[in-house]
């Protein structure tokens, strides 16, 4: 693709994201390269944190942990769905993945674990498992998790994280893959004391140049790839 070509795709996104009146915007880049972020910014996007897209193997003996959407009764899964989007308001007032949800379900990509409440989550993955999926063979990927902020958030991200390991295993995955915001901080500590490591590093470019949900005390996982 020619630079004109992608100046020509990126202004169209923006303009879709503009008439979608998204308040915060966002992309994934290479953190070590100065033209990327150069073009970038030519359309109002500036970096910040670095993003971490970490991994750690697992031994197939993982405990299952939490429980899972597609086991629920289909018609008790929008009140669970609308439990998951209550946790993301809680973080950042819009921020809504139940599209991904959706997406997980009816295409067969993987799941989404649940932990906390029977009628109520207290976090939640959308995770990828496998071929044909964003994770790839052998390997589960959790393109998206996040637990409610407040008293017993960083309980609740371990365990969060420990349900997400054991899905992986579950899948027959040899390694569990996700993404998170170094600006984040607490999480991006309790990954490194639970075992992952990172294998790539990206960059998070924001317009505006405000920090959305990267906060200090978020636990939530994605890259924006």
């Amino acid at each position: 693709m020619g630079a004109g070509d992608r100046t020509r795709l990126v202004a169209a996104a923006v303009d879709v994201l503009d008439g979608w009146d998204a308040g915060h915007q966002g992309l994934f880049t290479f953190a070590q390269s100065p033209q990327h972020h150069g073009f970038y910014q030519r359309f109002g996007f500036w970096p910040r944190f670095l993003t971490a897209i970490m991994s750690r193997p697992l031994t197939g003996s993982e405990p299952e942990l939490g429980w899972r959407l597609s086991a629920v009764d289909p018609a008790d899964r929008p009140a669970l769905v609308a439990g998951c989007a209550a946790v993301t308001d809680a973080i950042h007032p819009g921020l809504d993945v139940r599209g991904e949800i959706a997406a997980v379900l009816d295409h067969g990509l993987g799941d989404v674990v649940l932990i906390g409440e029977p009628d109520a989550p207290r976090g939640f993955a959308v995770c990828h498992a496998g071929p044909g999926t964003e994770a790839g063979s052998g390997v589960a990927y959790a393109k998206f998790a996040a637990v409610r902020p407040g008293a017993g958030a960083a309980q609740a991200f371990d365990s969060l994280l420990a349900a997400c390991q054991g899905y992986a295993a579950d899948a027959g995955a040899v390694r569990l893959t996700l993404g998170v915001n170094t600006a984040r901080h607490e999480a991006y500590r309790q990954l490194l004391a639970a075992g992952f490591r990172t294998d790539i590093p990206g960059i998070t470019m924001h317009r505006p140049n405000e920090p959305g949900y990267d906060r200090e005390d978020v636990r939530l996982l994605d890259d924006w790839r």
